[in-house]
């Protein structure tokens, strides 16, 4: 039997145009988030317009046009119920909060 293979949407935002990511299965409402850059609006609004439910969100890394969103994605997450984990590198986890280091 062949698993469902899973989609990953992109999205260009804010500013810098940063990449992020909305990783979907089909058949299914659970969804990851990757990345959350400034102005993370589109890709909320595609979430509802889905009926999605991310189950985390992964950092592929912690400078600032991949975080600056991320206070915004967890309070959205929070109105709806959901306690959403944030995942990254080892590595990355001193970035996240030092500005000095992911340039914000």
């Amino acid at each position: 039997m062949n698993e469902p293979r899973p989609t990953i949407n992109a999205f260009a935002l804010g500013e810098f145009e940063t990449n992020c990511f909305l990783v979907t299965v089909p058949g299914s409402t659970a969804c990851w988030i990757v990345d959350c850059g400034y102005e993370p609006q589109a890709l909320l609004s595609q979430i509802d317009q889905a009926g999605l439910h991310p189950e985390a969100i992964l950092l592929t890394h912690c400078h600032c046009d991949h975080i600056a969103g991320l206070d915004r994605v967890l309070h959205w997450a929070r109105r709806r119920g959901l306690e959403l984990p944030v995942l990254a590198s080892r590595a990355e986890t001193g970035f996240c909060s030092r500005p000095e280091l992911n340039l914000s």
